[in-house]
């Protein structure tokens, strides 16, 4: 991938497969004062989704970065739950932050897929590759900045596309590690040994019952302030290891 970068050419050489790496690389092509990124499997997208989180940033120039929150009905095969969405932040992020980072809490959605930020911010910010960016972001902003350049939008209904509970479990374990890791780094706990990459998820067959380890990286991509302030070599990092990137 060839990427135009401070009036010079970057080639990155390793690529990864997830949503973290995707905006991360979205940073190199963008060039306006604000940067909104909106979730591609809303099927009822409107262009209010977009005033409702770049409005607040061009009315309110303290404020640096806007989240969406919205009633997500969840669909299943006896009809609809009108607020059974959101199963993840339910069921795993919300006690976690309770426990971890309270403060967070305020957020309604700390995972929504949906935000608004100044460049200059979003310059500053490191981004795990998978499913972590939202919620490495939420609290990389706490940390730095404080929440009162933060806000919220509500965006009313969103309906997307539900995952199965496979890609569920995936996304909680990347979600998992993310906010462990961090924690660790934050002083809050610390682990006697490194955290493991694989998630041992189950496998169902039509006559068997087996447990399948799954690689899920752990790999963050460097600020892109860290990236045009130094060498055109640098690295991507992970707790684990370290590819290097020209």
């Amino acid at each position: 991938i060839s990427l135009g970068l401070v009036g010079s050419e970057m080639c990155i050489r390793d690529s990864y497969a997830g949503k973290g790496e995707n905006l991360w690389k979205a940073q190199f092509v963008c060039d306006a004062d604000i940067i909104c990124c909106i979730d591609g499997d809303i099927r009822d997208f409107d262009a209010e989704f977009i005033a409702g989180l770049v409005g607040p940033l061009l009315w309110h120039p303290e404020l640096h970065f806007i989240k969406a929150h919205y009633r997500r009905p969840l669909e299943h095969e006896r009809g609809i739950s009108e607020s059974g969405g959101g199963r993840v932040s339910k069921i795993l992020m919300r006690p976690l932050l309770s426990l971890l980072y309270p403060e967070l809490c305020s957020f309604f959605q700390p995972l929504a897929g949906e935000f608004a930020l100044r460049r200059e911010l979003m310059h500053q910010l490191s981004f795990p590759v998978g499913y972590g960016i939202e919620i490495a972001h939420l609290i990389d902003l706490c940390r730095h900045w404080g929440l009162s350049r933060c806000a919220q939008s509500n965006l009313g209904v969103r309906r997307h596309r539900h995952q199965s509970d496979a890609e569920l479990g995936r996304m909680a374990f990347s979600l998992l590690r993310t906010c462990l890791e961090r924690a660790e780094r934050d002083g809050k706990m610390q682990f006697a040994e490194q955290l493991s990459e694989h998630f041992l998820a189950k496998q169902v067959g039509e006559h068997s019952l087996a447990i399948h380890p799954m690689v899920l990286t752990t790999t963050e991509r460097p600020p892109f302030a860290q990236i045009s302030s130094s060498s055109n070599s640098w690295h991507a990092t992970s707790p684990q290891t370290e590819s290097e990137v020209h």
